[in-house]
């Protein structure tokens, strides 16, 4: 899974090369609601964000969509674990905190720092993206790393070589117009690569760094997750209702589609938690409820359908059930 805040500015930029029709069947193509773009912090499969972003790039007819991506997005845009990191002291520590914070983000990936013969390589590998069609995903994660660094060593700062996990596909001169970095290919992930002499390069003082325990406690109250909650095939699917259901959609067989798994499969690793689809649902929806309740002003009737109940009272009764009250009276005791 993945934080949906890694879209970037994806739709802006389809929509101007392609128009409004293509962002939407593009989203509609890889099953991701185009509803989540007003909830960056949800979580999204992973293979169906890099699949989003190979879409997107054919529709626009632009092999290099994916660069053009990220070279509009900041680091700040992944959210504010990258936000924290950026106030190390040094940019090893930044790195450091990065690599720490990574599960916050996307549980599956990780970053590695390399330093060997007076260079240092900074990698992000992303989860497993054998049967994946990683380029573009690749190409809008590198200018960020990129733009992460130039935080220390100044806004025109860029590496000696960039090394990402494909097969060269060409494009060298177009490339290079865009991010004048020579590129090597088939590496173990997005790497950078620059002398290790910058590593101990400060943070600018007009960026506003901070106490380094300070920092570092903050890190860690974000990171120290422990073990027996970290995210697991029952806690994904939870994300992936919760990503469906803001289309309306509460069927297995789709969010098992969405977990690449079959819906048997996806039955017997709930059964093996201790828990069922219908529980996960009920789970979503009744938190969704909840929300929609003391977060809007949306009748109770419209938040049962949009909560993919086809008749409200059905709506009411689960209601009832799992928090003894029905629904509007819950809502004005809360409001009162």
């Amino acid at each position: 899974m993945t934080r949906a805040s890694g879209i970037g500015p994806l739709p802006r930029l389809l929509e101007k090369a392609s128009g409004v029709s293509a962002v939407e069947a593009v989203f509609r193509s890889v099953q991701i609601p185009v509803q989540v773009l007003d909830h960056p912090e949800l979580e999204v499969p992973f293979g169906a964000m890099v699949r989003l972003f190979d879409s997107a790039a054919k529709s626009a007819g632009d092999p290099l969509f994916g660069l053009r991506v990220g070279l509009q997005m900041s680091p700040g845009d992944f959210g504010p674990w990258v936000k924290t990191a950026k106030t190390a002291p040094t940019l090893r520590h930044a790195l450091d905190r990065l690599s720490a914070a990574l599960q916050m983000h996307q549980p599956e990936g990780a970053f590695s720092l390399d330093v060997a013969q007076g260079m240092a390589v900074w990698t992000y590998i992303p989860p497993d993206f054998s049967v994946l069609p990683i380029r573009q995903h690749a190409d809008h994660v590198l200018p960020v790393m990129i733009a992460f660094c130039r935080s220390y060593l100044g806004a025109e700062w860029l590496p000696v070589r960039a090394r990402m996990m494909y097969a060269d596909p060409g494009l060298k001169a177009a490339r290079f117009s865009l991010l004048a970095v020579p590129f090597a290919f088939d590496g173990p992930g997005v790497a950078i690569c620059f002398p290790d002499s910058l590593l101990g390069k400060s943070l600018p003082v007009a960026s506003g760094v901070r106490d380094l325990n300070t920092d570092d406690k903050e890190l860690g109250s974000m990171t120290n997750v422990p073990s027996t909650s970290l995210p697991s095939r029952d806690m994904a699917i939870e994300s992936i209702v919760a990503l469906r259901i803001l289309d309306g959609q509460v069927d297995i067989e789709g969010a098992a589609a969405l977990a690449n798994i079959s819906v048997r499969s996806l039955q017997r690793s709930l059964s093996q938690a201790g828990t069922t689809y219908s529980d996960v649902l009920n789970r979503v929806r009744d938190r969704k409820a909840r929300e929609f309740l003391l977060q809007t002003d949306m009748p109770v009737t419209g938040i049962a359908y949009s909560l993919g109940y086809s008749d409200p009272a059905n709506f009411t009764r689960a209601f009832v059930r799992r928090n003894g009250t029905p629904p509007q009276h819950f809502r004005t005791s809360r409001t009162m």
